[in-house]
């Protein structure tokens, strides 16, 4: 289908790339172990999330910045959904802790830059379960799809099988592998086509499928998997099918 646009959107002179403003990628907890200040309901697995006490990190720096009410937010800067959410925090409402990342950190990312991993999982506890989502200027845009549960492994695969049951806990995981493997790795999705539809078996035979087709064992490092998915989704960003699209939107 193509896009209805108005007359001259999207053009640009002659030999000039646009310096488009790509979505900001943010991180969400979707698990927490131990809330502390107060319990957040998580839909996305139905276990808790909470926000942390005392954990100022991130707030000297404006191009990683943790979203509070005070933070320096805006949809020019981190786009429409990260100030979305400062909004629903200025309310009280129960917003997991949320770290924004400004379009500059996102080109730099892009350009083979990253982040103090240590740093930037700081404010999300022990072995945290993440989602990265974008925010563009301007929804019209798009983004890459979000990318969930960040942070599983083989060890918080067995807490989590005492938490919320085998069965459950082997559906995360498996989705995130098939992810990773898809969109972060680019291996191609028919090595999947054989996995077994029960979660619990399909969980080894993915994890088998990655380690002989990517020639290396899944990544069990929390900040390594989350290195390879916001390099993956920056670079999404700058590719030539995307800064099309978003041209013919008049980006």
């Amino acid at each position: 289908v193509r896009p209805r646009v108005k007359p001259g959107a999207g053009k640009v002179a002659e030999g000039v790339r646009p310096r488009v403003k790509p979505g900001l990628v943010f991180l969400t907890t979707l698990d927490r172990s131990r809330p502390s200040s107060f319990p957040l309901p998580c839909a996305a697995t139905r276990v808790w999330c909470g926000q942390m006490t005392g954990a100022a990190v991130q707030q000297d720096d404006s191009h990683i910045t943790l979203i509070t009410p005070t933070a320096p937010m805006h949809t020019h800067t981190h786009g429409g959904r990260a100030k979305c959410l400062q909004r629903l925090v200025r309310l009280d409402l129960p917003v997991p802790r949320t770290v924004a990342l400004s379009f500059e950190a996102v080109h730099r990312i892009a350009a083979g830059e990253v982040p103090d991993m240590a740093r930037f999982l700081a404010p999300f506890g022990d072995a945290p379960l993440l989602c990265v989502r974008p925010s563009s200027e301007d929804p019209d845009w798009g983004g890459p799809g979000a990318v969930l549960n960040i942070g599983i492994n083989d060890a918080r695969f067995v807490e989590l099988s005492e938490r919320i049951g085998k069965v459950a806990a082997s559906h995360i995981y498996l989705r995130f592998v098939q992810a990773y493997a898809i969109h972060v790795a680019r291996l191609d999705p028919d090595v999947f086509e054989d996995v077994s539809p029960d979660p619990v078996l399909g969980l080894s035979q993915a994890l088998k499928a990655y380690e002989s087709e990517a020639e290396e064992e899944f990544p069990q490092d929390p900040g390594k998997q989350l290195t390879e998915v916001l390099r993956s989704m920056a670079r999404a960003w700058e590719g030539t099918t995307a800064r099309l699209l978003r041209q013919a939107k008049g980006a």
